[in-house]
C-alpha cells in the first residue's frame, strides 16, 4: 500500500557496502576525480564531513541574512584551461562565467592608478601614462609569456609531472620551450626590475606575480611568476557564486552513477595486509573498496586516518617533513550601502575585478611580505586588494543599495 501511494521508499544506507573507489572529501578535487572515475564505469562513493559539498567552492550568508559572499574562491584563474569543463560539456546556462575586461587595478596615495585589462591594448594604454617604454615592454612580454602559459604551463597543470631531466630535454626542442627555460632561472623580482623602469609599474606587476604566495626573491621559479601575471589578467567569476561550480560538478558526478554522502566524517582508513581496503565512518558504517583516495592534507590522511604504524617506510620521511606554510590568507568580508569608489585619476578603476591599495613601491611591498612571513603587522608597510563581488553578481544580495 505504501509503495502504491508514495512509490518505492529508499532503504537506509547499509552498515557495510562495497565500492570500486571511496573518496574522502567532496571539495573540487574530490568532485572532479570522482566524476572522471564514475564516467569510466566505476562505482564511486564521495564522503564529505560537512553538510555541504564543495570545499572552497562555497557561497554562504557569512555576514547577515540575504547577503551571500564567497568566503574562499572568488577568482577562478584557470577556467579557460580546465579540461573538466570541456570533457563534460559544462557550458550550459546553469554554469556561467564572467570575465571583466578591467581585471586588476592599483591606486596610489597621489591619486594615480594603473589598470591591467583582459585586452592587452587597454593595459598598454594604462601603463603608458607612467612609462611608454614599459608599456611596449609589457605588450611584448605578455605575448611571449602567454605562449609559454598556453602551450606549456597551462596544459602541464592537468597531466602527471615529468622528471626534471625529461622536462629540460623537451623544452630545448622548441622556441617556446627555450623561452620557458630562460624564465626558470629568474625570480619574480628579477623579472620586474630587469624589464621595467617605472616604480609604480614594477609594484603592480610584482604584486600580481607574488600575491598568491610566490617568494619574490626565490630563483628557479620565474615561469610561475609569468604564469601568475598571465592569470591576473584572465580571472573569471562564477555567476551566482562559486558554489554553482560545485553544484555543477556534483550533478555530473551523480548523473554518472556516483554517490555523495554528506555529514559522513571518516575516522579510519581500513588497512589489511598493508593495503587500504576501505573506510570507517564516525557513525559506525563501513565502506569497503578496491581503492581509497584522500583529498585531505598528508598529516590528517596518514597519521590520523591510516595510522603512523601503517605508514610505509618509503614515504614516512616525506610525511613527517610536511608542514603548513608560515602564512595564510586573511580575508575580510564587508557589506556596504553602496559600491566603493576609489579616489584616483581613472573612474574605470571602480569597475576593476580586483583593486590593489597600500603598495606605493616595491620596497614597501617586499617589507609587507617579509612581515607576513615573520608574523608581524606594520601599517606603514601594509598592502592588500579588494573586490566588490555584488558589482559583478547582483544575485549575492537581496538588500537594497545605491550604485
Amino acid at each position: 500500500m505504501t509503495d502504491e501511494l508514495f512509490g518505492h521508499m529508499m532503504q537506509e544506507f547499509p552498515d557495510e557496502s562495497q565500492w570500486d573507489v571511496t573518496i574522502i572529501g567532496a571539495g573540487p578535487n574530490g568532485l572532479i576525480a570522482g566524476t572522471y572515475l564514475a564516467s569510466a564505469g566505476l562505482k564511486v562513493a564521495l564522503l564529505e564531513r560537512r553538510y555541504e559539498i564543495g570545499g572552497g567552492l562555497a557561497t554562504d550568508e557569512i555576514i547577515y541574512p540575504l547577503y551571500s559572499s564567497n568566503p574562499h574562491v572568488i577568482y577562478h584563474m584557470l577556467i579557460d584551461l580546465m579540461p573538466v569543463l570541456r570533457d563534460f560539456n559544462m557550458d550550459g546556462p546553469s554554469l556561467q562565467w564572467i570575465k571583466p575586461n578591467q581585471q586588476t587595478g592599483i591606486v596610489f596615495e597621489d591619486g594615480s592608478s594603473i589598470q591591467l585589462c583582459k585586452m592587452l591594448a587597454d593595459s598598454k594604454d594604462a601603463i603608458s601614462k607612467h612609462s611608454f617604454k614599459d608599456a611596449e615592454t609589457f605588450g611584448r612580454l605578455m605575448t611571449r609569456w602567454g605562449r609559454v602559459v598556453n602551450e606549456i604551463l597551462g596544459p602541464a597543470t592537468f597531466v602527471p609531472p615529468m622528471a626534471p631531466i625529461e622536462i629540460s630535454m623537451a623544452m630545448q626542442r622548441t622556441q617556446v620551450g627555450q623561452e620557458m627555460l630562460e624564465l626558470v632561472e629568474k625570480s619574480a623580482l628579477d623579472l620586474v626590475t630587469e624589464n621595467f623602469e617605472n616604480e609604480k609599474v614594477r609594484t603592480l606587476l610584482l604584486y600580481c606575480m607574488c600575491v598568491w604566495g610566490l617568494d619574490p626573491r626565490e630563483t628557479g621559479v620565474g615561469m610561475l611568476a609569468a604564469l601568475y601575471l598571465n592569470r591576473m589578467v584572465n580571472k573569471n567569476y562564477c555567476y551566482g557564486g562559486s558554489h554553482k561550480f560545485a553544484s555543477a560538478l556534483a550533478r555530473e558526478f551523480v548523473k554518472r552513477g556516483g554517490l555523495i554522502l554528506e555529514h559522513a566524517p571518516v575516522d579510519k582508513i581500513i588497512i589489511e595486509n598493508g593495503k587500504a581496503v576501505g573506510v570507517h565512518l564516525v557513525e559506525g558504517r563501513t565502506l569497503r573498496s578496491k581503492v581509497v583516495m584522500s583529498t585531505l592534507d598528508p598529516w590528517t590522511t596518514w597519521h590520523d586516518l591510516v595510522g603512523k604504524k601503517n605508514v610505509p617506510e618509503s614515504i614516512r620521511e616525506s610525511i613527517e617533513g610536511w608542514k603548513y606554510d608560515k602564512w595564510s590568507f586573511n580575508t575580510l568580508h564587508v557589506a556596504t550601502h553602496e559600491i566603493p569608489k576609489y579616489k584616483c585619476d581613472d573612474p574605470w578603476i571602480n569597475d576593476s575585478f580586483l583593486v590593489i591599495f597600500g603598495a606605493e613601491n616595491t620596497s614597501q611591498l617586499l617589507k609587507h611580505w617579509d612581515n607576513v612571513v615573520s608574523g608581524k603587522i606594520d601599517m606603514n608597510s601594509f598592502a592588500g586588494h579588494a573586490t566588490c563581488q555584488s558589482l559583478f553578481d547582483p544575485f549575492l544580495s537581496d538588500m537594497p543599495g545605491r550604485s
